[in-house]
């Protein structure tokens, strides 16, 4: 709107404008009021109707009002076209802003999903191993410290998995959909 604004101000001008006017008198020629002998008074027509009504006037006529050589309404446009290309600039830089971010947490959900999977993956391996060398030292092939490092191993992996779920749940939660589920959906389970 600003910019329209200043537009017009380097545009010409063009006013039409029409008038009329009935002008009188309050003035009425000396008469004597009240009728002769009766003692009601009368007052004059004229009086009553506002005055005597001496002529009416019409008017009407064009203006043209040509801007030459306005600069500082020339700059005011120049400088409303420029702030509403730098506002239309700045709106654009905020859409690609936000499009980067959606794609970005987009991309880090999955990237999240997929560690979570692999931490899961990485504790069924370190089970199984568990439960091998279980086996292994019931027949007498293996020691008990390599059950107790097994151990070790499988409470590690599970670690990761719980610290991956956590992630997976949080970057969800942050890209509006819960693990697995569509945008809109909520998962409380752990």
């Amino acid at each position: 709107m600003s910019v329209k604004a200043s537009r017009n101000n380097v545009q010409p001008l063009l006013n039409v404008y029409a008038n009329v006017q009935t002008r009188g008198s309050s003035l009425v020629p000396y008469e004597t009021l009240g009728s002769p002998g009766t003692g009601e008074v009368l007052a004059p027509a004229e009086l009553t109707q506002g005055g005597i009504r001496l002529a009416t006037i019409y008017q009407g006529g064009l203006q043209l009002n040509m801007p030459l050589r306005n600069r500082i309404a020339q700059a005011d446009a120049a400088r409303d076209a420029l702030q509403l290309r730098q506002a239309q600039g700045r709106t654009a830089k905020l859409e690609n802003d936000i499009r980067q971010q959606i794609e970005n947490a987009a991309i880090a959900v999955e990237n999240a999903h997929q560690a979570y999977a692999a931490a899961v993956e990485s504790r069924n391996y370190q089970q199984q191993l568990l439960q091998a060398e279980i086996d292994k030292f019931a027949v007498g092939a293996s020691t008990n410290f390599m059950i107790v490092q097994d151990e070790a191993y499988l409470a590690q992996a599970r670690s990761t998995e719980v610290a991956a779920r956590s992630d997976w749940m949080k970057g969800s939660l942050v890209a509006g959909s819960g693990p697995g589920q569509s945008a809109g959906e909520e998962q409380y389970s752990v």
